[in-house]
């Protein structure tokens, strides 16, 4: 299973990126050797409203509900 490391300043990007209409709300993380956590994978990263999202389905529980 592939690893994808995001850190509190990562996520805080992309919740404030789904605010600005002007932006592609993704950020692109890639694998670093020398860090800490080490991701898997090049990935690329897309935040996406829950009503978009989840227009077919019900919104899943997430763990800390």
């Amino acid at each position: 299973m592939n690893k994808l490391y995001l850190s509190r300043s990562n996520l805080e990007a992309l919740l404030r990126k789904l605010d600005d209409e002007l932006s592609f709300k993704t950020i692109i993380k890639y694998r670093i050797e020398t860090d800490p956590y080490v991701n898997t994978t090049d990935v690329m990263v897309i935040a996406v409203e829950d009503e978009v999202l989840y227009v077919n389905r019900e919104r899943g529980k997430m763990y800390d509900e």
